[in-house]
């Protein structure tokens, strides 16, 4: 019987330590290799290596940021001999750090002021005692106590002297209090400046149990999504002459405040946002009777992670680090908006759905934000002094004259001349690979970067394009007398381009910056490049044309005339397209009766009449229109 006994008792002891084995922890490092980064959010991946006995482990990746999410954790390996068994998450609280000199010093100075504040206070509470035990007593100095003259006397001065003093008291310890909060108020600011003593970010771990055959050294993968990182595109638009193409430099904005720093890594840019719902929507039957509301639909995923964030903090910046005072923040499409204080901090309360925020400085470029936290930190650059407005449209294959004429949809703004802005068209583009998937397009940028966590815009170049372009010069003399430059671009969609910041340059001048909406944008685009004063127009009544108003056939009659002269002073040939207008009538007793040359083309809904033409190097045109005006005698009718 001894011999199975000790079998059972050896085998229970084998079980006992491989299960002991299994549950016994081994912590390993890990680095992070490679980010994609999408427009919102990013899935961090990770590389590890670690020794196995056979049998059963338990290995603990350390140090991940707490803001992970566990459902999208895997975990990668090629070794076929290996068996996952379990992959498990938890959170990893740290301790809080120790204070610093600094913090030390201010704690201690505070704690001076707080004792130095008890004892002006229990000094009160002495004074009131003394007070009110003189006040409770002073009937002494008056009762039949067979007191004499002189006793009585020194009675009276003596309450007279301790109230009085009692009452001085009161006036130096109040004093006393008020600098005792004043100097405790000036330590706590102090303190806060270097950061208030607080506990560190949560951290994570994940936790994996593997079943190994054999012992053997194996490389592991991780990966996880995380909320907080993010790029927003942008765009550098150069054009050096206008017989020459574009210089199109398209890069990134990423930003990341995940809890871990992205050092030296592999950074892949998606144009995808695992945000939104992946699930096209769907419409519920609408059934119509008596008390019954229509169908509600909730917004999707996207929204509803904008509506999120509520309230939105954080410091403006300038690109040496100063607090911006006075800086406009507002929400994009609104009106909401706030601005920042001596320190540059800012604190807003946000509309549902607010996607992105609008930081403008006076002398510095302006920017959109994306609101991905609650806390943002955002840094301007300069921006010297206001120039010429740039426009970015967008237009259909109607042609330029259709477009033009009153329908310029975009946005407006001013820029001005920087030369380190000039100075970034010697960057040499970082090597990038396109990959374009069935919904989305990823840019595999070569070349390593680190994004600290920081939740600052680090810029990373993506792609250079040379582009194409037509331009074009455009005068609309009836609102202003000057030419302005533009440039088209067709076929933009070959770029992989989406909505983003556009800076513009123009023969190495900047011109301004503006906002590229390309869900907005056709066929083609356009590129307002200001003005240019090598052109010049002149709008001027024609007299032979204007008359100040007659009767013919029982109705007024008024007539007016204009001849608008363009003179180009360029070496070169330009083609012009000049745009003005006539009356439309808007009631059937009046008759608007025109002139125009047979170049016009003319708009009849909205009276808009538009010349394009080339006009040869120092060369002038001139063009004549008129118009004559008939309504019922007697009525008001305003003529230009």
């Amino acid at each position: 019987m001894r011999t199975p006994l000790l079998c059972l008792f050896v085998l229970l002891c084998t079980c006992v330590r491989a299960q002991l084995a299994g549950k016994q922890e081994t912590e390993i490092s890990s680095n992070i290799d490679q980010a994609v980064v999408y427009l919102q959010g990013a899935q961090v991946k990770r590389s590890a290596e670690a020794s196995l006995p056979a049998g059963r482990s338990t290995l603990v990746f350390t140090g991940l940021t707490g803001a992970l999410d566990p459902a999208s954790i895997q975990l990668r390996t090629e070794n076929p001999a290996l068996l996952v068994l379990s992959v498990s998450h938890r959170l990893h609280f740290n301790e809080i750090p120790e204070r610093n000199e600094a913090e030390q010093s201010i704690y201690a100075r505070i704690d001076a002021v707080e004792h130095r504040h008890r004892e002006l206070v229990t000094g009160v509470a002495i004074a009131k005692e003394e007070e009110e035990v003189l006040r409770a007593n002073r009937s002494l100095a008056g009762t039949d106590r067979g007191l004499d003259a002189q006793d009585l006397e020194r009675g009276v001065t003596y309450h007279r002297e301790r109230i009085t003093a009692i009452k001085l008291s009161y006036l130096a310890l109040g004093d006393s209090l008020r600098a005792n909060q004043q100097d405790r108020q000036l330590l706590q600011e102090e303190l806060a400046e270097l950061g208030q003593r607080r506990q560190q970010p949560t951290t994570s771990e994940v936790v994996v149990v593997i079943d190994n055959k054999q012992p053997q050294k194996i490389s592991l993968g991780l990966s996880y999504r995380v909320a907080s990182a993010g790029w927003t595109p942008g765009y550098d638009v150069r054009v050096t002459d206008i017989n020459q193409p574009i210089d199109l430099r398209y890069h990134a904005n990423v930003y990341q405040h995940t809890g871990e720093d992205w050092k030296a890594v592999k950074l892949i840019l998606s144009t995808g946002d695992p945000t939104k719902s992946t699930r096209a929507p769907e419409l519920k039957t609408w059934r119509l009777r008596p008390g019954q509301l229509p169908p509600a639909y909730q917004p999707d995923a996207q929204a509803a992670v904008a509506s999120s964030i509520r309230n939105v903090k954080g410091k403006v910046v300038d690109d040496e680090g100063m607090p911006l005072v006075g800086a406009t923040i507002l929400v994009e499409d609104t009106d909401v908006g706030t601005a920042t204080d001596f320190d540059g901090h800012f604190d807003l309360d946000l509309p549902d759905g607010s996607e992105f925020l609008r930081v403008s400085y006076s002398g510095l470029a302006g920017k959109s934000v994306r609101i991905d936290s609650e806390e943002m930190n955002i840094v301007l650059e300069p921006d010297a002094s206001s120039l010429d407005e740039v426009v970015v449209v967008g237009y259909g294959n109607s042609g330029v004259v259709h477009s033009l004429a009153g329908r310029l949809a975009g946005v407006n703004l001013r820029g001005g001349r920087r030369r380190d802005r000039e100075d970034r068209q010697e960057t040499i583009p970082v090597p990038t690979q396109t990959q374009r998937q069935a919904t989305t397009v990823n840019f595999v940028i070569e070349l390593p970067y680190t994004i600290p966590a920081d939740g600052t815009q680090h810029r990373v170049e993506i792609k250079q394009y040379t582009v194409p372009a037509t331009y074009h010069h455009l005068a609309v003399p009836k609102r202003e007398e000057d030419v302005y430059l533009s440039a088209v671009i067709r076929d933009w969609e070959q770029y992989d381009l989406i909505s983003g910041d556009l800076q513009l340059f123009f023969e190495g001048t900047y011109l301004g910056t503006s906002r590229l909406e390309v869900e907005k944008t056709a066929d083609s685009l356009l590129l307002s490049l200001g003005r240019d004063p090598s052109v010049v127009v002149t709008r001027k009544p024609n007299e032979e044309f204007r008359s100040p108003g007659g009767f013919l056939s029982g109705k007024q009659v008024d007539s007016r005339g204009w001849t608008i002269a363009v003179r180009n002073t360029k070496a070169q040939a330009i083609d012009l397209t000049i745009i003005d207008q006539v009356p439309v009538s808007a009631d059937g007793r009046v008759e608007v009766e025109l002139t125009l040359p047979g170049s016009a083309v003319l708009e009849e809904d909205t009276g808009l009449v538009t010349w394009r033409y080339t006009l040869p190097p120092t060369s002038e045109r001139k063009v004549d229109f008129s118009y004559v005006v008939k309504y019922p005698a007697g009525q008001q009718v305003f003529v230009e």
